[in-house]
Formats: C-alpha cells, sequence, structure tokens
C-alpha cells in the first residue's frame, strides 16, 4: 500500500516536482506554474488590520512521484526487510538513483541515494539548477522589484529504472520557487506590490549550454482581482469585514447554548468566481486564549470530528453568513472563527492563480444565565420556575446560585460546592465545615479558594469577606495590606500575611451581578 506523505514546495496550494506514491499523472500534467498571494486580515472593535502574508511563484517541468519513505543510501532489492522501512512497505525496491536534488523536502541533498520511484516524466523545456537564471521580465505597475531575485531551485537528476535489465534512463526534473514576506506592518507595502496583472516570467530554456541564458523560455500568468480586508479607499469603506459584531474585551461574544449566526459582507461577485473558488470555516486555538490578539497555535478546534476533516467548506463562495450550531464549544472556551477562500484562476491550461484570503474573528463562548437556564431546565419548566430567584430542584440554593458556581439546577443532588480551605503556613488544627460559603479556621493562616464561571453574562463580582464572630463581616480585596489577594479569570485565592490574623474566623463569598 502506497504512503500517502506528499512533499509539497511553497505552500499545500503549489505543486512540487517530487510527490509520494498515488494517483498517475500524463505528460500534459507534468508542466505547471502557478501563483500564489495569500494575506491574513484579523477584526477588532476598531479596525481590521492585515496579519501577515507572501507572494509566492513556482514552477515545475517534469515530475518524479516516489514512495515514502523508501530512500536509502544504499541500494535494497524488492520486498526489503522489515526493519528497514517496515512490513510491506517499498515493496518494489529501489528503482531509481538520485544522482542531485532533495526529492523528499527534508533540506537534504539525497544525491547518491536510491529510492522506489514509481513514476517519473522527464523536463521537456526548462533547464534545471540555474535559479540564477530566473527573471521577471514584465509586470503591471507596481512597488515590486524589479529585477526579482531570490528564486531558488527543486530540481533533480534520476536513473529509472534500474531494475531494467535492459538499463536506465536519465531524467531530468526542473522546479523553481520564490517567496516574498510581508510581516504585520506590511499591508501597505503588500497591497503597493502584489497588483493585479500579467507576470512574465523567463526560465533557461533545456537543450542550452548549462549557465547560459540565450533565449530564455517565457511563461506568463495572471494575478487576478481577489478580497482584500476593510478599510478606506477614496473616502469610501471597502472589503471584507465581519457585521453585527458585539465586542467585550476584542472578543465577539457567542452563546453555545443557541444558534449563532456569523454573517459578513464584502465577498461579491466581483472578487469571487463560483466554480472556482472556494470558502472554509472554521475556529482555530489562540496562543493565549485571554488574549485576542495573541495569535493562534494553528489547531483546529472548530470543527472538532474524529477523522481528518478540519475545515467545512460552505456551499458557495459568496455565501454572507454561517449558523454556528450550539454545543459545539464550551462556556469560556475562546478562538479565532477563521474564513479562508481559496482562489483558482486559470490562465492557461498550465499556468494558473491559487491565493489564498484569511479573515479572522476573535470569539469567546460566553456563559449566558438565561439560556443556560432554559437549557438545563426541562422544556415543560414554567417561567416562574426559570426565574434566577426559584429554587426548581428544591435543594435549597436558587437558579442563580446553582448557575454562578456550576452545580445542575434541574438535579436536587447537585448543590453549589463549598469553596476550598487549605492551612498553607502553620500547624494548626484542620478548618470545619459550618455552613455553605463559610468555613472556619483554627489557629493559623489559611487559604480560601472561590472558583469563578468563565465569562458570566451578566458579568458577576464575587465578594470574599471575613469574619471573627459571624456577626462582622470585612470584604477582602487587592487594596487591604493585611491579606494576600489574588485573582485570575476562573478563580480568586485569598490567604492572611497579618499575624493580628492567625486564629480563629470565618470565611464566605457572595456573588452579585455587575
Amino acid at each position: 500500500m502506497n504512503i500517502t506523505k506528499t512533499h509539497t514546495f511553497l505552500t499545500a496550494a503549489l505543486l512540487a516536482g517530487f510527490q509520494t506514491a498515488g494517483a498517475q499523472v500524463t505528460n500534459e500534467g507534468s508542466f505547471q506554474f502557478v501563483a500564489q498571494s495569500s494575506a491574513t486580515y484579523q477584526q477588532s472593535p476598531t479596525d481590521v488590520t492585515f496579519q501577515g502574508g507572501s507572494f509566492n511563484i513556482g514552477l515545475r517541468d517534469g515530475l518524479l512521484i516516489y514512495e515514502s519513505p523508501c530512500i536509502l543510501d544504499e541500494y535494497f532489492p524488492p520486498n526489503p526487510p522489515e526493519d528497514l522501512f517496515g512490513k510491506g512497505k517499498c515493496a518494489q525496491g529501489a528503482t531509481g538513483y538520485i544522482t542531485a536534488g532533495d526529492i523528499d523536502g527534508d533540506g537534504v541533498n539525497d544525491s547518491q541515494a536510491y529510492a522506489t520511484v514509481s513514476q517519473i516524466i522527464a523536463a521537456r523545456s526548462i533547464r534545471p539548477f540555474e535559479p540564477q537564471n530566473v527573471r521577471l521580465v514584465a509586470a503591471p505597475p507596481s512597488e515590486l522589484p524589479r529585477p526579482l531575485s531570490g528564486f531558488t531551485g527543486s530540481s533533480a537528476k534520476v536513473f529509472f529504472n534500474i531494475q531494467s535489465p535492459i538499463g536506465s534512463s536519465e531524467y531530468s526534473i526542473s522546479g523553481y520557487r520564490f517567496s516574498r514576506v510581508y510581516l504585520p506592518g506590511d499591508r501597505s507595502r503588500f497591497d503597493k506590490e502584489i497588483v493585479p496583472g500579467s507576470y512574465t516570467f523567463t526560465f533557461p530554456r533545456l537543450g542550452q549550454t548549462p549557465g547560459t541564458n540565450n533565449n530564455p523560455i517565457a511563461q506568463t500568468l495572471n494575478l487576478f482581482p481577489t478580497l482584500d480586508g476593510y478599510r478606506k479607499v477614496n473616502n469610501q469603506r471597502v472589503g471584507f469585514r465581519f457585521k453585527n459584531v458585539i465586542f467585550d474585551g476584542g472578543f465577539a461574544v457567542l452563546d453555545p447554548n443557541i444558534v449563532n449566526v456569523i454573517e459578513w459582507e464584502g465577498n461579491t461577485g466581483e472578487r469571487i468566481i463560483p466554480g472556482n473558488d472556494t470558502a472554509y470555516v472554521s475556529i482555530r486555538a489562540l496562543t493565549a486564549p485571554e488574549d485576542p490578539n495573541s495569535g493562534t497555535t494553528g489547531e483546529i478546534i472548530f470543527p472538532n470530528f474524529t477523522g481528518v476533516s478540519n475545515q467545512i467548506i460552505l456551499p458557495s463562495p459568496v455565501q454572507t453568513s454561517y449558523a454556528l450550531a450550539p454545543g459545539f464549544l464550551a462556556p469560556g472556551e475562546s478562538g479565532l472563527f477563521e474564513i479562508e477562500f481559496s482562489t483558482y484562476r486559470p490562465t492557461t491550461s498550465v499556468a494558473f492563480e491559487r491565493s489564498v484570503r484569511r479573515f479572522r474573528l476573535p470569539v469567546k463562548m460566553g456563559n449566558f444565565m438565561t439560556t443556560a437556564l432554559r437549557a438545563a431546565l426541562p422544556a415543560n419548566a414554567t417561567n416562574e420556575q426559570r426565574d434566577p430567584s426559584a429554587d426548581y430542584d428544591g435543594d435549597g440554593a436558587s437558579n442563580f446560585a446553582e448557575w454562578a458556581f456550576g452545580s445542575d439546577p434541574a438535579k436536587a443532588g447537585s448543590v453549589p460546592p463549598a469553596p476550598s480551605l487549605e492551612l498553607v503556613n502553620t500547624q494548626a488544627a484542620p478548618g470545619t465545615f459550618s455552613e455553605i460559603g463559610s468555613e472556619s479556621h483554627g489557629q493559623g493562616c489559611w487559604e480560601y479558594k472561590v472558583d469563578k464561571l468563565i465569562n458570566p453574562i451578566p458579568a458577576l463580582d464575587y465578594h470574599v469577606e471575613h469574619s471573627t464572630d459571624m456577626k462582622t463581616w470585612v470584604r477582602i480585596d487587592k487594596s487591604d495590606d493585611k491579606w494576600n489577594f489574588q485573582e485570575t479569570s476562573n478563580q480568586i485565592k485569598v490567604s492572611c500575611q497579618d499575624d493580628e490574623l492567625h486564629g480563629g474566623g470565618f470565611f464566605r463569598v457572595k456573588v452579585v451581578t455587575k
């Protein structure tokens, strides 16, 4: 069975000259010339900002299809020992001998290595191994540097089939690539350099003396108008943006208990071609979940299917909304909602543009009291039973208290848990539980921990109070130098740091809406 690892250069959308074994490729498919511009934009409460991009060119003439990981410095026969590659792998043995090139894309020259080559098609017109002779000779008016330097090669020379009793032939495969990177602060440079129009490059011609560049071969492809992030142009706001967004702390707040319809505009027929272009939806994990501007780890948290599918394809790239079903993400979870537009714009049968535009919106799942209670209580519960002050399950805790402390308002056995009390720095006797939300403590300094509801809506204030007699209560906060008070998004931790507070006493917590 073939190994399904595919090596590509530039980006996943641009084909390389060397691929792992799979479908057979005809001579017509062995030559490709591809351009790709990519850009990522992110929306904030005040603006749509450029997060970076790139401009890539890739050409290959010829094709080598090999099985992975069947590359070795020494010859290996058909059905090699299992300890070489694994059981049943590389069954054809070494069929190709590489004299130059890095066919597996690991950055190491595979010269003098053997490989299981399944198919090979030689270059027909472009000479390999001469990136210094690639030129940009014509382009639309822009600030893109001329001449455009920095091309690299992905060429190879391979003998195939070395198992043939008649003899093997030497094949040349030509590949060239270029990549220009734009950082988040480079939006103006990106806009001024990457403009629609025809781009013509010349490549060294096969059959002429190596190193010369007489009578090169010209290849032309077009860049087409595509989507842009929302901005002001000629006193008008144009481009792609998300609509009807309610921000809180830099995040668009969504309700995980209901269907959330996320809307956008700007992907009109002037910039998008249905049938050629594809739109994908996903939510990606943030590097720092509490920071909407922290960037993404790359992990896709929605759709969180078991399997290989990691994006949802929209029915049409000109669609202007997506209904996010409830339950996919939990209250408090955050991420970057992303729409990715992938274009396919042919200039000829072998030259085409495959550009990518990504638009991101930081989202956070709110913990909405009203919808959370509606989801937790039976469908036949009355409005009075759903009221936050009601006690639906009759366990002595209100619906509001059960929501605020994470217990189930529909189950009498589920009650708000008591906060944690722990002895931290003396030999005093353990504290004893007195009532929900309160703890006594003996001779010593204790640490009191209260778990907070993550991203509650309405917002909540947690008041931690201390008393020595359960009659007079004193609220503890950051301004009180007798206490060490620490608060995060999901917890409050209080411990005494004044000797006069050592000894008996009580804690309690009150939760109120802001």
